[in-house]
């Protein structure tokens, strides 16, 4: 092994991936990742960033550079937002870490406090957020068109407590903000979806009662200038005039009327069949 020297590491993960994938299956999830790794490897490139790792829904580059990496992670959460409000079906709500230290290089990486301090910090961004630690914000002191927010000291695993947590984003807008503004409304959208079907049925199923009703009434009435039924016949009535535009010899009279399977009959007739 030999020392790494000063590198700023980023990674990114996709939130909410596993539930996500048990919500829409294997298929909308590979699809979901190949877009995340597209994406990431596009935007870390243009960069001069490199990418170490990519699985699945984890992304691990390296910079030489803190200022080049905050640039990095800001573009990268415009591109994840505007690919989700695309398509809204994928949503690409991405937290990323940043942590700029020495580092080990190894055959598979690298190994070092900055790799650990940046993956608790991923851990601990929202969608759509970029956190980083002071020190990178030190080395970086202020950058054109970027904010820094201190989120205060945070308490991290395995870590020393008092880590303080610094939220990146671009003057123009925040994606995080964004993000949580698409997850209320499909969540909105999801329950009037489910409170729509509920009234739907309902209101069907009062409509199959109400016909189920008028046909049994009309199959026991005496003929009426035409409007009427023979006895132990079914018609099929025009609700809008009260017509019967349809009759159909049943044999003998039904002793009742079923509804159910979205059809209705005499469960007599049915039993006997």
């Amino acid at each position: 092994m030999k020392p790494g020297g000063i590198q700023t590491f980023l990674i990114a993960d996709i939130r909410g991936y596993t539930r996500f994938t048990q919500a829409e299956g294997d298929e909308a999830a590979g699809r979901l990742a190949a877009k995340f790794a597209s994406l990431t490897r596009e935007i870390i490139e243009a960069h001069g960033g490199r990418l170490l790792e990519l699985r699945g829904d984890e992304a691990l580059v390296v910079f030489d550079s803190p200022r080049t990496a905050l640039r990095a992670a800001v573009d990268l959460q415009a591109r994840l937002l505007d690919a989700t409000e695309a398509e809204p079906e994928h949503p690409l709500g991405v937290g990323i870490g940043i942590d700029a230290g020495e580092a080990v290089a190894v055959e598979e990486g690298y190994r070092g406090g900055a790799l650990n301090l940046a993956a608790r910090l991923c851990s601990l961004a929202g969608p759509g957020e970029i956190l980083a630690s002071a020190e990178v914000t030190h080395l970086t002191q202020r950058m054109p068109g970027i904010s820094y927010r201190s989120k205060g000291k945070q308490q991290l695993k395995g870590l020393a407590p008092g880590t303080e947590a610094v939220k990146i984003f671009a003057e123009a807008g925040d994606p995080a903000l964004r993000f949580t503004a698409l997850r209320r409304e499909r969540e909105r959208c999801s329950t009037g979806g489910r409170r729509r079907r509920r009234l739907v049925g309902s209101v069907m199923g009062a409509a199959v009662v109400v016909v189920a009703l008028a046909l049994f009434y009309m199959s026991i009435r005496a003929p009426v200038s035409g409007r009427g039924l023979e006895a132990d016949s079914v018609g099929l009535i025009d609700l809008a005039t009260g017509e019967v535009i349809a009759r159909v010899k049943v044999g003998d009279r039904p002793g009742g009327v079923a509804v159910g399977a979205g059809s209705c009959g005499s469960p007599t007739a049915e039993a006997e069949a």
